[in-house]
């Protein structure tokens, strides 16, 4: 009896710590950038861009476009990385800044309720085009692909902390 005891303890033991790796796993966000065009020119914060964030028709993805275009026109300017920020096709600026939001995975709160973090996080894809009006060449292009944390208890949990993680990295490697 003592034998079958100890080997409990010790199965439970495992599971536990199985189980908080899952749960450590599941609180953090991660971020991943993929150069697709190494940047070819640097770009003086007097500068002036003009900002185009595309997506597909998805409800989703149109939703999560709007929010990394209002984020990317405060974090620009704030930043210091631009002067000034305008809509796609401002006259004045010398650079386009095309942002394709690609993927847009929203875990459902029904999902996240009866899987857990076994759900996983909510996912974020964008392709990032640098573009110089004058020459029409692409200066830089890089993608930036985000999972906010899957457990609900994190800091880092939901599709809003995945839209900030992503504007972030188009930041530092714009």
């Amino acid at each position: 009896m003592m034998r079958f005891l100890e080997s409990a303890w010790r199965l439970t033991r495992s599971g536990a710590a199985v189980a908080i790796v899952v749960v450590l796993a599941a609180c953090t966000t991660q971020s991943e950038v993929n150069t697709l065009q190494t940047k070819t020119v640097e770009i003086a914060p007097t500068s002036v861009v003009a900002l185009d964030v595309a997506t597909s028709d998805d409800a989703d993805a149109v939703e999560v476009a709007g929010h990394v275009r209002d984020q990317l026109f405060g974090k620009l300017v704030s930043r210091g990385i631009f002067l000034t920020v305008r809509p796609k096709d401002a006259p004045e600026a010398q650079y386009d800044m095309t942002v394709t939001v690609s993927n847009v995975e929203k875990v459902s709160v029904a999902a996240r309720l009866f899987v857990g973090v076994f759900a996983g996080g909510d996912e974020l894809t964008a392709t990032v085009t640098m573009t110089d009006r004058a020459t029409g060449n692409v200066i830089n292009q890089f993608e930036v692909k985000t999972e906010a944390a899957a457990h609900w208890l994190s800091s880092e949990y939901g599709i809003d902390n995945a839209i900030n993680q992503l504007t972030d990295q188009i930041v530092q490697k714009r």
